[in-house]
């Protein structure tokens, strides 16, 4: 006798209502795996809760990710940039610390109109502004010369002869920062430039640095001989002072 239930073959029966919600559930997670497969958007993350874990390694924030001009020098690690980071020629001298560097320059300009006579004695001359105050932690290294007039009285072979001391009043190999010679044998008067072209022994013609100022004192040691007659001027002398740091 039938009891009116719907059978299927081999006597399992799947009622509409299941099959319905089986359906329904295969539905739901294949829609669940397509959304997990796409990006997650900004509206989808809580603001503030990513971490550097949450970024991965080499292939995280780039520059475009990086609003232009917002990064600040706490952003970069002490020692992070290398030259390679940095655009040639892109530094002004304002974005330099000056005492970091290794430069070379005309710290001071010594020396001036002098018209001293000269014998054959070495004298002390008259120049003046022979004094500066070398400042701490630089080395300093010293460029002179002068201006010499041989007069008409002053006849045959002439000579001139011009040493320059530091810090005392007496030529030594220690204290001698250089000396000069210039020569002449033309008839008349003439004007010649001598230059002081090194040192006496192993003379300070430079100064190196110390920890603390220390003030250069110098005097301009000129002499002149002539074959006969005398007439022999220092006109001028100069030091220039070059500083390194």
């Amino acid at each position: 006798m039938s009891s009116g239930r719907p059978r299927t073959r081999g006597g399992t029966g799947l009622s509409p209502a299941f099959v319905v919600a089986l359906l329904a559930l295969l539905v739901t997670l294949s829609g669940s795996a397509i959304a997990a497969s796409k990006l997650i958007s900004s509206g989808g993350v809580k603001n503030n809760s990513l971490k550097s874990a949450d970024l991965k390694n080499g292939a995280g924030v780039k520059g475009a990710d990086v609003v232009d001009g917002t990064l600040k020098g706490a952003d970069v690690a002490a020692g992070g940039l290398t030259g390679g980071d940095v655009a040639d020629d892109s530094l002004s001298g304002a974005d330099v610390s000056e005492a970091s560097l290794a430069v070379a320059r005309v710290v001071a300009r010594l020396g001036g109109p002098s018209g001293q006579a000269l014998t054959a004695a070495p004298t002390a001359a008259s120049v003046p502004n022979l004094a500066y105050t070398q400042p701490a932690d630089e080395s300093d290294s010293y460029i002179a010369g002068g201006v010499v007039t041989f007069g008409a009285g002053c006849t045959g072979a002439r000579t001139a002869t011009v040493t320059l001391v530091r810090n005392g009043f007496f030529p030594t190999p220690e204290n001698t920062v250089g000396t000069g010679t210039v020569t002449d044998s033309a008839p008349g008067a003439r004007t010649r430039r001598v230059e002081l072209t090194g040192s006496i022994g192993t003379g300070p013609n430079s100064s190196f640095r110390s920890g603390s100022p220390q003030n250069q004192q110098f005097v301009v040691l000129a002499s002149a001989t002539c074959g006969g007659g005398s007439g022999v001027t220092l006109d001028s002398f100069n030091i220039d002072v070059t500083g390194y740091r």
